[in-house]
């Protein structure tokens, strides 16, 4: 399933439910700008994966604050008027001119925040997710 701007409010749905899932590991590839997060599902224990597409930026805790999991909270759309990770790069390019950025309309980009048992939190801007579950 890919999901983009025009389909993000299925993060919040059962289609792209990953509660309690495993995440086993992440692979950030710089020249694809992907991120590759291999996943067990918690209730099959069957193996999928979720890849972000053109990642602009992302951020990740790995401090077991509530104690040490590999399990997933909960997953989120983080409404366009809170981002952080976009608004933050957007400001940046426009404030120092960057004109050879690959960063386009503000609008094709969508964040997401997993949040981790542990407390711990995933955020990634990209264009597009792929669910293959």
């Amino acid at each position: 399933m890919k999901i983009d701007n025009s389909n993000a409010h299925i993060i919040s749905s059962k289609k792209a439910y990953i509660h309690d899932d495993v995440l086993e590991t992440l692979m950030f590839e710089r020249n694809k700008k992907e991120i590759s997060l291999n996943m067990i599902d918690y209730s099959s224990c069957k193996k999928y994966t979720i890849v972000y597409k053109n990642v602009i930026g992302f951020f990740m805790t790995s401090c077991d604050f509530w104690g040490e999991s590999s399990r997933i909270l909960d997953f989120e759309l983080v409404d366009s008027n809170d981002s952080i990770i976009t608004s933050k790069l957007f400001k940046y390019k426009n404030d120092n001119g960057f004109v050879d950025s690959s960063l386009e309309n503000y609008n094709n980009y969508i964040e997401t925040v997993i949040t981790f048992v542990s407390g711990d939190k995933l955020e990634v801007a990209c264009k597009c997710i792929v669910l293959e579950k």
